[in-house]
């Protein structure tokens, strides 16, 4: 599901089902164009149920889309990768619970997404934030 971004910067994708165990499911995709250096992301879990599976892609200027930041990846910062808050396995987020994700390096990325598998299971995933 695509998200418009606001003049100001910000995103809401409101809540997506997300009913896979198996498959990761897009809850959101933001088009960057390019114009963004970095961002602030939240991604809120429903009260249906646990996820266990939480990844970021990219799409690349001349090139297919590509995983970015998937699963244990979290765990280690990089140089794109910036932050996770709350630390640890965040792609095992409870029900209910949320977890705010910093990147950087955006700059010339065109598109990224964000996907999501349920736990056991059907629940939401909502991710709202920021691009600057």
């Amino acid at each position: 599901m695509t998200i418009a971004i606001k003049e100001d910067g910000t995103f809401d994708s409101g809540a997506i089902g997300v009913s896979s165990t198996a498959a990761y499911q897009e809850v959101a995709r933001l088009t960057l164009g390019g114009r963004f250096r970095a961002g602030l992301f939240h991604l809120d879990v429903g009260s249906g149920g646990a996820i266990n599976g939480l990844k970021f892609t990219r799409g690349l200027r001349n090139g297919p889309e590509m995983d970015w930041v998937v699963d244990g990846n979290f765990a280690t910062a990089t140089e794109e990768f910036i932050d996770v808050l709350p630390a640890g396995s965040v792609y095992q987020t409870a029900a209910g619970g949320s977890v705010q994700v910093k990147l950087k390096d955006l700059d010339g990325v065109p598109e990224i997404a964000v996907w999501m598998k349920a736990a056991s299971a059907p629940t939401s995933g909502r991710v709202r934030g920021q691009v600057f």
